[in-house]
Order: structure tokens, then sequence, then C-alpha cells
């Protein structure tokens, strides 16, 4: 938080509230967002969104603390729902496809889809 132009971070508490997840009366919390949490679970998407259930639940487990003999216990759809209501709630993301759009860190977009998107230049009478 700032305070007198000073920008103050903690390794113990995040800035940002964990989203809050409820099951049968028991809440559970995200764990924070680190790096390190972000590279295992982008490691999972691919298989994940290509319909693979066993890494899609390794992603809940590294996301949020909740046993798997409980997720075990859902419907693989309303597992799919509980991730993409993570994604809107903490990356903004309505869709995963979406996110497939968006660029990624370092990334460069083609040339060809830079031209695409800006035209020829040229006219028909040019």
């Amino acid at each position: 938080m700032s305070t007198n132009g000073r920008f103050k971070l903690s390794t113990t508490e995040s800035l940002y509230p964990p989203v809050e997840i409820e099951i049968d009366g028991t809440v559970y919390k995200t764990r924070r967002f680190s790096h390190p949490i972000l590279v295992q679970i982008k490691a999972l998407e691919e298989k994940a969104l290509a319909g693979d259930t066993e890494s899609l639940m390794k992603q809940i487990e590294i996301i949020l603390p909740i046993p798997r003999k409980i997720l075990d216990q859902f419907d693989i759809r309303e597992l799919k729902d509980l991730t993409a209501h993570i994604n809107k709630t903490v990356f903004g993301i309505e869709d995963v496809k979406e996110q497939k759009n968006v660029s990624k860190p370092g990334g460069k977009k083609s040339q060809k889809s830079k031209r695409s998107s800006q035209g020829s230049g040229r006219t028909k009478n040019s």
C-alpha cells in the first residue's frame, strides 16, 4: 500500500483478498497468486483445456486447499465452473478462450496478425 510516497508490499499479507469458495459450509481461500503458483497452473493449462480431467484437478489443488476426496465428489462441469469463476474474479477473464488471446509476457504478435489488423494502406485506385 502507498503511504507518504512509499509503496509497501508484504511477503506475508497480500494487498488483494483471496477468493473464497464455500463447499458444504466450509470456506476455502485461494492461495496467493505468486509467480511459482502461476507457472504450475500454466504448465497444466493446455491439457486441462483439452479435457484432461487430472490436469484440471491438479490446477484446482494448486489454487485451493481442497482435499482431493472432496473434489472427487463433484461433476467435472462444476469444477470447470469453479476455475472459470476464479479466472473471472482474479484475472478478469470471462471465458478461457479469451485468455488465449491475451499476449504472453514478453511475447510478440506475429507480423502476419499485425499487418492484417493494420490493413495494406492501399486503396483500390493505387
